[in-house]
C-alpha cells in the first residue's frame, strides 16, 4: 500500500491561493528519505539539543524562525536541499491543487458549503486516484471501464489538528469520494476506488511524511504566487511535481485553479 502525506498552505489569510499538497511514497520508497531528514537534523542541530527537536516546517527553515533562528542561512538552505532531495533519490511524487479564493468565491461554488481549501484537496484527492490507476501496466479496453489493482492502494495521512470542524470537513471530503461501501450500491459515483477505507491523521512531530510534504507545499506555494525565492529550491523536486488536473474538474472549473508555468 502507498502512503500518501498531506500537508496544506494558504491558510494563515494573507494568501489569495488555498493549496493542497500530496507527497506519495511508493510502497518500499521511504526509507532513505527517513535517512535524509536524520542528516537534515544532525547538519543544523547542536547534538546537545536534538532529543529535544520536535520538527522541520519549511516557512521556519526558510526564513530561520524559531528553533532555526541561530542557524547560518548556508546551514538552513543546505537541510532544505538535503530534504527536498529526498524526492528523486526515493523517486517520490508531489501532487498539488492550488485555487484562487477570490475567484472561487466569485464562481457558482461559492454559494455552496465548502471552502477553497476543501476543494483544492478534493481535486488532490481525485489526482492520487489517476496517479494509481497510472501505476497499473496491463494493455485493457477502455469499455471496460475501471480497472483495480490493489497493489496500488493508497492511505492518506493527514496533519493532526485540534480543530474538529476542520478535520470532520475533510473526512466528509473523502467520504464523499471514496463511498463507504463502494461494492454495495454502484448507483452511488465511487472516485476512490484505490483509496483505503478510511483517512487517518498523524501528529507531523512524529511523521517525516508530513514534514516533507509540508516543506513541498510551501515551495510550491512561494511560486504560484510568484514570490522571489532565489536559491530556486522548487528545482530540486520539479520533475516530481503532478498538478492535479482531473476530469470533469479540471475543464469545468479551470479557471480556478492555478498551475505553475
Amino acid at each position: 500500500m502507498h502512503l500518501v502525506y498531506l500537508d496544506e498552505a494558504g491558510i494563515d489569510g494573507r494568501s489569495a491561493l488555498r493549496t493542497f499538497g500530496a507527497l506519495i511514497a511508493p510502497v518500499g520508497k521511504f526509507g532513505r528519505a527517513s535517512m535524509l531528514h536524520e542528516t537534515a537534523i544532525q547538519q543544523i542541530i547542536p547534538a546537545e539539543s536534538r532529543d529535544e527537536f520536535k520538527e522541520f516546517h519549511g516557512c521556519d527553515l526558510y526564513r530561520g524562525n524559531p528553533p532555526f533562528d541561530r542557524v547560518d542561512d548556508a546551514q538552513r538552505f543546505n537541510a532544505i536541499r538535503v530534504l527536498l532531495g529526498s524526492l528523486r533519490m526515493e523517486e517520490l511524487t508531489f501532487v498539488y491543487s492550488s485555487v484562487d479564493d477570490q475567484e472561487f468565491q466569485k464562481s457558482p461554488l461559492g454559494t455552496i458549503p465548502i471552502a477553497p481549501l476543501h476543494f483544492a484537496f478534493q481535486i488532490c484527492l481525485c489526482e492520487i486516484e489517476n496517479w494509481a490507476q497510472r501505476r497499473h501496466t496491463p494493455e485493457r479496453d477502455p469499455n471496460r471501464g475501471k480497472v483495480i489493482n490493489w497493489d496500488h492502494s493508497f492511505l492518506c495521512i493527514s496533519d493532526e489538528s485540534n480543530n474538529t470542524r476542520e478535520k470532520d470537513a475533510m473526512k466528509a471530503v473523502y467520504r464523499k469520494l471514496r463511498k463507504k461501501r463502494p461494492f454495495h450500491d454502484f448507483q452511488e459515483i465511487n472516485r476512490l476506488w484505490h483509496g483505503h477505507d478510511g483517512m487517518f491523521f498523524a501528529d507531523s512531530v512524529d511523521s517525516v511524511g508530513i514534514q516533507i510534504a509540508d516543506l513541498c507545499t510551501y515551495f510550491v506555494q512561494r511560486k504560484l504566487e510568484g514570490r522571489e525565492e532565489k536559491q530556486n529550491f522548487i528545482d530540486i523536486f520539479s520533475d516530481r511535481i503532478i498538478c492535479a488536473k482531473p476530469e470533469p474538474e479540471w475543464t469545468q472549473y479551470r479557471h480556478l485553479l492555478r498551475e505553475l508555468a
